[in-house]
């Protein structure tokens, strides 16, 4: 969420308290309407450093590996 802030000036997960933020952390999806003049591979990284799925989410060393990195 760090990087998406500092890429878009704003989290992927708006709200106007703290409980309805981690509420949209826990249970919804990400605002991804900032990435629409991001390149793909800026995309790709920033869905991969979102992803919710523990199992499938990617280490902080693979997502050094991307390609948009």
């Amino acid at each position: 969420m760090t990087f998406y802030l500092a890429s878009f000036g704003k989290y992927p997960f708006p709200g106007i308290t703290k409980e309805t933020v981690n509420d949209k952390i826990l249970h919804a999806e990400p605002e991804m309407f900032m990435l629409e003049s991001a390149s793909e591979e800026c995309k790709e990284f920033i869905t991969l450093c979102l992803n919710k799925n523990f199992s499938e989410r990617q280490t902080a060393e693979q997502l050094l590996e991307h390609e948009w990195m």
